[in-house]
Order: structure tokens, then sequence, then C-alpha cells
């Protein structure tokens, strides 16, 4: 009989699948809507037709991977599976914390073999059909090779730092574990450009020409301290064109991709650049690391509230209690919780575009070529023109193009509020 634990862990499992899958339904039924505003010029009807296909094509994926994975984890609940593999990891007879990095170990390698079907289909089939995928399947290899070679080489550590932490320190392990965790992500924000990002693609200064000199003009007009502009070999695994800033202190750069500069003219590549150096100059990167910080400290004082409450792991069916047993728990708590938090960190993520557009428009003085770059792009990547408000509001880091294109022509700063607007009767 079910109690109110394992009441809470089931809809806690069910309830953010089904609202995901009502967000991507409605996104479907809306991909025939004739597009909105000036961009319903943007895209030929063959282009258009191209887009609401691939959109529809990756959606139904997702839809499938996502209940195939509730599927298993109910699955797995339901016969045991936890309570069995932690029988598995108790019989070695080791201390806590390397029981549960065993046992974590087993599970993250599990979800990632059950994760590979679906990436080769996305990748050959859909990604294929469309034109975007330029992956051959060794490097395909290499890829996911390299990435569980990263994964195990900067998880292990915080993950038996944090297992130790709530093991030892008492109380008060989430402060220690917080402290811990914000200095890894301050320590790879500052490695990464250089010792991470290059072991997947290959940075180089952006060569001589008309484009560099373009782009050494703007940045010498806007003072802004930037060593190079870097492009990067994109076109080795997809034909899709975009545009970065990472790094901080002096590892920061402005990435182009190279498949951006086959695209786009120079006053369309220089509004791009602007756009990313106005994230940097509106200190975006910087407010996206404080909210990090605070959203880990967040999840950590949360699981410290957890960890001693027993009746959590029962409802997994564990017969002994255990820290790997209450992070299990609590990570399944934690996920419509995520999700919530989501939507305001979404919402805030759309409006630091709205002011790095605006940047760009008043620092390069030419927002014709913002909006052609932006609408380039979104036909190039195949991108939909019109998602439906629950969708963006679950996740939309970026404002969708016909309400972008309008705040660049109102030349003016973007709104305090975002414009999305989402009513009940947008649901039928």
């Amino acid at each position: 009989m079910m109690n109110e634990f394992t009441l809470s862990l089931l809809a806690a499992a069910v309830l953010p699948t089904m609202l995901l899958h009502l967000a991507d339904a409605l996104n479907l039924r809306r991909l025939s809507a004739p597009p909105p505003g000036e961009v319903a010029t943007a895209y030929d009807a063959g282009d258009l037709e191209r887009a609401r296909s691939y959109t529809h094509d990756r959606t139904r994926l997702r839809m499938l991977r996502r209940t195939v994975d509730l599927a298993l984890l109910l699955g797995f609940w339901g016969l045991g599976g936890f309570a069995w593999l932690d029988t598995v990891v108790a019989a070695s007879e080791l201390p806590a914390v390397p029981q549960g990095l065993l046992y974590f170990g087993a599970l993250l390698s599990g979800m990632a073999l059950l994760d590979v079907p679906f990436s080769l289909y996305s990748t050959f089939v859909i990604e294929q059909q469309y034109g975007f995928n330029r992956r051959t399947p060794r490097l395909w290899l290499m890829d996911a090779i390299k990435g569980v070679a990263l994964a195990v080489l900067l998880g292990t550590p915080l993950l038996v730092a944090t297992l130790w932490l709530f093991d030892a320190a008492g109380g008060t392990a989430w402060l220690y574990a917080w402290v811990v965790m914000v200095g890894v992500q301050l320590l790879l924000r500052h490695v990464a450009p250089r010792w991470i990002l290059p072991l997947f693609n290959r940075y180089a200064p952006l060569g001589e020409g008309p484009l560099r000199e373009a782009v050494l003009r703007y940045i010498e007009r806007v003072r802004f301290p930037l060593r190079d502009v870097y492009v990067m070999d994109g076109s080795r695994r997809s034909t899709r064109a975009n545009a970065f800033f990472t790094g901080m202190g002096k590892q920061r750069r402005v990435v182009l991709f190279d498949t951006l500069l086959d695209k786009l003219t120079v006053d369309e590549v220089v509004a791009v650049l602007a756009h990313e150096i106005g994230h940097f100059r509106r200190k975006h990167l910087h407010i996206g690391a404080i909210v990090a910080a605070l959203r880990a400290g967040a999840v950590l004082w949360l699981l410290s509230l957890l960890l001693h409450e027993h009746a959590w792991s029962a409802a997994l069916h564990f017969e002994t209690h255990s820290l790997h047993a209450a992070m299990l728990a609590f990570g399944m708590l934690y996920a419509p919780l995520a999700m919530l938090l989501d939507i305001p960190l979404h919402a805030l993520s759309r409006r630091h575009e709205y002011e790095a557009d605006h940047y760009a428009v008043s620092t390069h003085g030419q927002p014709e070529a913002l909006i052609t770059a932006l609408i380039a792009l979104t036909r190039n990547n195949l991108g939909n023109l019109a998602p439906h408000p629950l969708f963006v509001l679950l996740h939309g880091t970026h404002p969708p193009l016909p309400e972008r294109i309008a705040a660049i022509r109102a030349a003016r700063r973007p709104p305090h509020r975002s414009k999305l607007k989402f009513r009940l009767r947008d649901l039928v």
C-alpha cells in the first residue's frame, strides 16, 4: 500500500513528464499556424515546410525518449531495482562513501547506455536527413568517449567530496559542499576555454581580411579588452551556425563558428559579435555565475533537510537507510522543483538576449544587419518561428524571433517584463 512518501516520489516522477508532453503536443499543434509579422517572408514555402518537419521529428523523438525514461524508471523502481543494486553494492562491505560512489556510478552508467540509441538516431537519422550532421561514426564514438572521460574525471572528485562531507561534517555539511561546488564552477569557467573545449574542436584566431579589419575596428570603438576573436571548426560536426562568449579574466573569448562566417555578410558577423560582447558588458556571465552558485547552495541545503528521513529510502524499497539512498530520493523529488526554478531563470535569459541585442544595435548602429543575421541563422538552423507560449515558458532561453525583431525595431531598451503572454485558452 502506498503512503504519502511513495505518492510524493511517484508524483515527482510523473507530473513533470506530463507537463513537458503537454508543452510538446501544443507546440506540434501550433506548427500549422502561419509565421507572424515580417518573419513570414523570411522562409520560402520549401524552407518553412522543412523547418516544420524538422521540429515535428525532433519533438516526437524527445517525447518518445521521455516516455521510455519514465517507463524504465517506474519499472526499475517497482521491481525493486534500486534496492537490488543497493544489496549488490553493500556486499562489497566498503565504507559509506565508496559504496555511494559505486551506486551512482552504476546508475549513471546504465542511464548513459540507455541514451545511446536515441543519440545515434538523432545524429545519424534526423540530423542527417535534414543536412545538419557531418559526424562520422568514428567521430561520434570519440566524442562519446571524451565526454565520459571528462564526466568521470570532473564528476568523481566532486561526488566523493559531497558524499564525504555529508557523511562526516554533520549539520554544516551542505555549506562546506557548497563552497567546494562553487569553487569547481569558477575553476571550470577559467580552464574550460583553454583545456576542455579544445578537446572537441579546433580554435584559431580570425584570419586576416575585411572581416577581421571590421571586427578590430568595432572592438577598438567600444574599447573592449579582448585578446582575439576565435573561429571554431563547427563544420566538422554540423552545418549549424552559432557564436558564443566563454571564459573569464584573461581566458575570455568570443567564438564564431566557421559555418557562421560562410552564411553571413561582414556587417552581419560584426552585429553578432556585438551581441556576444553585449552579454559581457551587461554582466550576464557574472549574473549567470551568481545564479548558478545560489541554486547550488539551495539544492544542497534542501538535501541536508531530507538526508536523515528514512521514510524516503523506504519508499524506494531500500531495506536500510543510507546516504546514497537519501540522495537518490532527493534527486527524484527535486525534478519538479527544478522545472519550476527554470521558469524564472529562462525568463531572465530571454531578457539578457534583449539586452545584448540592444547593446549591439546601440554600439554597432546597424539594426538591419542584426535582424537579417538572426533571420539567416534561424532559417539555417530550421528554427521554429512561432513556438507555443507554454513551450517558451518551460524551455525558452531565447525569445521567439518575431518578438526579438520587434524589440530591435523599437530601438529602445527591452521591457522590464517578458512580452511572453500565456493564457489558459492557449491550451485549447
